[in-house]
């Protein structure tokens, strides 16, 4: 079972889970939002991350009359060479 096989398993186990406690005791355990909840954390557990479009990092970024340029290029090649800018599905929080 390749990667989105297991993880397509996992997302249908937590759906299945609420509808079976639902179909069984008739009462709506776990709103549509708890579910989701679930999901987004069990992704999070897999090391599922979104993808984003944005600023290079300060280390990475260009200095000088043509830092546009320079930036435009640079992320060129480090999108053609695979790399990508992601961010966490879930945020950390400081508490």
């Amino acid at each position: 079972m390749d990667k989105q096989e297991e993880i397509r398993e996992g997302v249908l186990m937590r759906i299945a889970s609420a509808s079976d406690a639902w179909a069984f005791t008739g009462i709506r355990l776990l709103t549509p939002d708890d579910v989701a909840d679930e999901i987004l954390a069990y992704l999070h557990s897999q090391g599922a991350v979104l993808k984003v479009e944005g600023k290079l990092p300060a280390l990475l970024q260009k200095q000088g009359p043509h830092r546009e340029f320079a930036e435009k290029d640079l992320k060129r090649r480090l999108a053609q060479s695979g790399y990508a800018a992601v961010e966490p599905l879930i945020k950390e929080t400081n508490d």
